[in-house]
């Protein structure tokens, strides 16, 4: 792999698909990000963690693509260190050379055979407006509880029927609705899901600079997942089993 980017590009890309890297990751390989490089010029950078996962594109000049994963916050720290000039990514042995003006850092790639295949993003079910949602979205989880111990109140409850959306949560002594509408693909939708209210609130805010966005729902199999893109960039959440069993009425 051998290519040039643009530095505040990269730099705005790679710190926003780290910022989903969990601190204490499950497995040493998840605190990765992935990066893979087209012959048509695209820039893939990608992050995976069981409960959520991100993907940005952006364009870059690829003279040899290929792919390579290293260490997420590593990089993200690196590449904002850099000096705002061109950065040239380029692979050598099982090393990620980034050179910068006269700035050069080596980094030791992580085994990319162990990394976890992304969740692939479902059709999509609606479209919402950017900054309609991210208000409703910060409205709401004001009301969610803190406490990890109680499943159901961390937790947001989107309701849906047709164009309208209701956002719900509670921590018992506090309740917060929200209501709004967005443009569904399929006018006689209907579906309720259960979404972790702190990685509701961080993915509207890392979507804010989008027009609007598409949300995917797939609700059929035995763990949902719902998913956020917009602006290129794209969020997988996964639903909590647990949430999803209790079916319980805010």
């Amino acid at each position: 792999m051998k290519l040039r980017v643009e530095h505040d590009v990269f730099a705005d890309a790679v710190s926003w698909v780290a910022r989903t890297i969990p601190p204490r990751p499950s497995l040493p390989v998840l605190a990765g990000v992935k990066i893979s490089a087209d012959n048509d010029g695209t820039l893939h950078i990608s992050s995976f963690d069981p409960d959520i996962s991100s993907h940005v594109e952006i364009a870059a000049l690829v003279d040899e693509p290929g792919e390579i994963l290293v260490h997420g916050r590593l990089l993200s720290d690196f590449a904002k260190s850099l000096p705002n000039k061109p950065i040239d990514l380029e692979v050598e042995g099982s090393k990620l050379q980034v050179m910068c003006g006269s700035a050069r850092i080596s980094m030791q790639s992580m085994p990319l055979e162990d990394y976890p295949a992304s969740p692939v993003m479902p059709e999509v079910t609606g479209v919402v407006d950017s900054a309609l949602w991210q208000e409703a979205v910060a409205q709401v989880v004001t009301a969610a509880s803190n406490d990890d111990t109680l499943p159901l109140l961390v937790s947001v409850c989107i309701e849906i029927e047709g164009k309208n959306i209701s956002l719900m949560a509670t921590d018992r002594y506090r309740l917060a609705v929200r209501e709004l509408t967005w443009e569904p693909t399929d006018p006689n939708i209907s579906e309720r899901i259960l979404v972790r209210a702190s990685r509701l609130s961080d993915i509207a805010k890392a979507l804010s600079s989008a027009h609007t966005i598409d949300i995917s729902i797939d609700n059929s199999g035995r763990a949902g997942i719902i998913g956020f893109a917009g602006n290129g960039r794209r969020n997988i959440a996964r639903l909590d089993e647990r949430l999803r069993a209790l079916g319980v009425a805010l």
